[in-house]
């Protein structure tokens, strides 16, 4: 893919890489996790590959996420206390009393693993985000990735 046909990707959809504990992610799967949590995110819908850290290091999956619910760390406990009852002061807890985001998942993919092994062969000095970084920004990882998996 050049750099012209993935500029037409960066004006239509927002792509990330999140880490993610592969018990989340196993629950996106199954349907029982409807909202990811987090302390700040994009403000559009993205596509996240999803880098299971830990034991696994690797990535594992693809999520599509909605438009994000932005809130004080009340409203977004509230929102996880309706899907999850007894969730609502670890969101308290996770925000610090101050706002957050519920990213509504719409698809989750599993996809073969691309080992952090694979991933820093190929781009040397790659390092899995704390959190989640732009793809759109690091286009050589996108355009492999997009490759990997033309299905999703």
């Amino acid at each position: 893919m050049n750099n012209e046909q993935l500029s037409m990707f960066e004006e239509e959809k927002t792509y990330v890489l999140m880490s993610l504990r592969e018990e989340f992610f196993n629950e996106m799967k199954s349907g029982k996790k409807i909202y990811e949590f987090r302390k700040q995110y994009c403000k559009k819908p993205t596509i996240a590959y999803i880098y299971i850290s830990k034991k696994t290091k690797a990535i594992k999956g693809i999520v599509e996420f909605g438009e994000p619910i932005f809130g004080t760390s009340e409203e977004i406990g509230t929102l996880s206390e309706k899907c999850n009852p007894g969730s609502y002061h670890n969101i308290i807890k996770y925000l610090d009393k101050g706002k957050g985001c519920a990213l509504p998942i719409l698809k989750v993919y599993e996809i073969s693993e691309v080992s952090l092994e694979l991933l820093r062969s190929k781009f040397p000095g790659f390092v899995a985000p704390q959190s989640y970084y732009l793809l759109n920004k690091k286009t050589d990882l996108l355009s492999f990735l997009l490759s990997l998996n033309k299905n999703c």
